[in-house]
């Protein structure tokens, strides 16, 4: 029996997308760039294990460097882009009753504190953000610490995550897993697994 559902939250409980962001940003900024997976393969890790600021971290996601003026634009930029995706805290708020609630993400301090301090993450249970373990998703670690606090059994789990190579720590240690892609599909696949709401 589910006693817990974990979600990610960029991609899931967040809008967010990556390229976008990119794209929008450098035009924002007057780069002559288009940004692709093949440019930009994966975000710098170190600012979501949080041994680099987002400071140090923004050169390196846009490619760029940037003088204090384009900084500043860039950091303001990356804050008012995540929002809350629509029908997720419906959907969240209707599980509470229920099951203990839980965020596994992939973030850093920049992004994750305005969100908290807003009360995105009001209705959870557990909240446990990579930068403030020194690990991410896929490593192991962060999937032990996330039992270790749920106080749950693995097998009594169920992750949801936007990214296939992030539920696969999960599924081997008995987690159920559901790839995210709508509000409406996860609604559809929890009710599969036997979650009620």
């Amino acid at each position: 029996m589910i006693k817990a559902v974990v979600f990610d939250a960029g991609g899931v409980l967040l809008k967010w997308n990556y390229i976008a962001f990119m794209n929008n940003i450098y035009r924002k900024l007057g780069i002559r760039r288009t940004a692709s997976w093949e440019d930009h393969p994966d975000f710098p890790h170190d600012l979501n294990r949080g041994t680099m600021t987002i400071d140090e971290a923004m050169p390196k996601v846009l490619g760029e460097k940037l003088d204090k003026s384009q900084l500043t634009i860039a950091k303001e930029y990356w804050t008012s882009c995540m929002a809350p995706k629509d029908g997720m805290a419906q959907l969240v708020r209707s599980l509470k009753p229920s099951y203990k609630l839980a965020v596994l993400s992939n973030t850093d301090a920049f992004t994750a504190e305005p969100l908290v301090q807003a009360g995105v993450y009001r209705d959870f249970d557990i909240t446990i953000f990579s930068y403030e373990h020194g690990t991410i998703k896929p490593e192991q670690r962060i999937y032990d610490i996330l039992i270790e606090r749920l106080g749950v059994p693995p097998e009594e789990c169920v992750f949801i995550d936007d990214r296939q190579k992030n539920l696969v720590p999960a599924e081997k240690m008995g987690m159920k897993t559901i790839l995210f892609k709508s509000v409406d599909q996860l609604s559809d696949d929890l009710r599969k697994i036997g979650i009620r709401f």
